[in-house]
């Protein structure tokens, strides 16, 4: 189990020997406790830090200076830094930080309050950090939780496969800010069929590169909104490349041994499995036939839609 570390910045220590006390048989929060002066800070802000709390009372160091300190290491610079007062002027009017993530809240009567706030703003980091930041979609914590969902509620469903051809070497001729713009214009696409031909309760995910995963409720649906995603991406694609390209049908480049080669344009391959195909399967099963019909798919020159 990953543990998500709470780290508190209490140089009193009274007020995270109250906050441990709320979360003692919690299995998933870990509440740390550490000194605002820099060698603690060094010493225990590690990389699974979840958040920071400061109890401002207990401080002994300029809080400027210490959000300053903590920011100047990248890997913290969009931690969450929240500041526990009693002060209620300091609470309504905080200070103007440089942090992307920073809040002030009044100190609570009840700890449990406290725990209860924690735990939804602890949701909604969690929720955010499992969601691709170029396409905007879910990815693979929340995709395996709502395949596993569908999967034990024995529901009917499609579950579509959609990975781009020669997306890589796009990528090397054209740089990384184009072959972002793509994964942008993908999840478009895909969103524009899934109103156009699906159901609200569909869903989208974005594995990571250049895949995608649909879960389509009603899976009768599939062919027609693999079709149009298909046809969708092969009009817009063209807007990525220049006139002479598309004329040719391909993108010429020198590789690292300096021969000459060529990529044809790009264009999507689409997998589509029944529920059916779920059934006394394990993950790694259905996995490795959908890997089996993808390597068909990329033997066909063209966007190409391949059933199971």
């Amino acid at each position: 189990m990953f543990h998500k570390n709470v780290v508190v910045i209490d140089d009193v220590g009274d007020f995270f020997e109250e906050l441990s006390d709320v979360f003692h048989d919690d299995l998933e929060i870990i509440i740390k406790c550490i000194n605002s002066d820099s060698e603690s800070l060094k010493q225990f802000l590690k990389r699974d830090t979840y958040m920071i709390l400061i109890n401002m009372e207990g401080l002994k160091t300029d809080l400027t200076e210490l959000v300053d300190f903590i920011q100047n290491n990248l890997f913290y610079l969009a931690l969450p830094i929240m500041v526990i007062s009693d002060d209620e002027d300091f609470v309504r009017n905080p200070p103007k930080l440089d942090s992307l993530l920073f809040n002030s809240i009044p100190k609570p009567e009840n700890m449990y309050d406290l725990k209860s706030l924690l735990e939804f703003f602890i949701e909604i980091l969690e929720y955010n950090r499992n969601i691709n930041d170029i396409s905007g979609l879910p990815c693979n914590k929340i995709i395996s939780s709502k395949l596993l969902y569908e999967i034990s509620q024995n529901t009917k469903f499609a579950f579509v496969f959609l990975d781009l051809d020669k997306f890589k070497e796009f990528g090397e001729y054209f740089g990384l800010y184009k072959a972002s713009q793509v994964l942008y214009i993908l999840a478009d696409i895909i969103n524009q069929s899934i109103i156009e031909y699906g159901s609200f309760e569909d869903f989208i995910g974005h594995v990571g590169g250049d895949d995608f995963i649909l879960i389509l409720k009603d899976y009768r649906s599939a062919d027609v909104i693999c079709n149009d995603i298909i046809a969708k991406f092969d009009e817009r694609i063209s807007e990525f490349y220049g006139e002479e390209d598309l004329e040719r049908g391909y993108i010429e480049t020198i590789n690292r041994s300096g021969e000459v080669e060529r990529f044809n344009i790009m264009t999507i391959s689409v997998v589509s499995m029944n529920y059916t195909d779920f059934k006394n399967q394990t993950f790694d099963q259905v996995f490795r036939s959908l890997n089996e019909i993808k390597k068909k798919s990329k033997l066909i020159e063209g966007s190409v839609m391949l059933k199971s």
